[in-house]
């Protein structure tokens, strides 16, 4: 969580809405394969 969503959010209830967002927009094994692969690729230019 980045340090400035402390600041951003104004109470602990919206901290806690931020937070499952957060959890929601887990990287699955098959989003770091294609992100890896992109890397590779700029990498390569």
């Amino acid at each position: 969580m980045p340090l400035r969503a402390m600041f951003e959010c104004s109470t602990v209830e919206a901290l806690a809405s931020y937070v499952e967002g957060l959890k929601a927009s887990e990287l699955s094994d098959d989003k770091v394969d294609r992100l890896s692969n992109l890397m590779a690729e700029l990498e390569a230019l």
